[in-house]
């Protein structure tokens, strides 16, 4: 990448925006340190080729169809990019339906030099923060409740409403213990 805070654009849709296998494998070895660290909600790996057979395994389960970029910034000083974006996936155990993914991605960048002589910076380091646990946002019915915030909020006020019952309940009958 020659400008990151563009670039990763492109890369990461390489990634995840209906890609063959084929070309989420040129994508890794075009973009991607062949020492790479992967560090992921369930797996932390290093090395491009096992980031490749990560890549094409999660394309395989979770069928990717888009990115929606909600925020890019470039640390120059820092040689870092991180990205707040919605992937989205129809995965089969899904049965096909639509179900988004909102993560942070950082991604830490190495200065190379290419082939032609060009100055290129690569990835080096990958980092995913989930604003939700995957698993549960893609089992039928939970993966819904658990997506949304009214019911979120809801489920958390019962929860407050009926301890509160409860050792309200416990100060009537046992005064001295509470």
């Amino acid at each position: 990448m020659e400008d990151p805070r563009e670039d990763v654009k492109k890369v990461i849709g390489q990634l995840v925006c209906r890609p063959t296998l084929q070309q989420q494998a040129e994508a890794l070895r075009t973009y991607f340190t062949p020492d790479a660290h992967f560090y992921h909600f369930y797996i932390n790996i290093a090395g491009r080729r096992d980031l490749t057979a990560i890549y094409q395994m999660a394309e395989l389960l979770f069928n990717y169809q888009a990115v929606k970029f909600h925020d890019i910034v470039y640390d120059e000083s820092a040689n870092a990019v991180a990205v707040n974006m919605t992937v989205y996936i129809l995965p089969w155990q899904a049965f096909y339906t639509e179900h988004k993914l909102v993560f942070f991605v950082l991604l830490e960048l190495e200065d190379h030099i290419r082939e032609d002589g060009k100055k290129a910076k690569l990835i080096k380091v990958q980092r995913d923060y989930f604003e939700r646990s995957p698993t549960f946002t893609l089992l039928p019915f939970i993966g819904w409740a658990y997506n949304s915030v009214w019911l979120r909020v809801l489920l958390g006020h019962t929860i407050v409403i009926f301890v509160r019952s409860l050792r309200f309940v416990a100060r009537v009958f046992y005064p001295n213990h509470m």
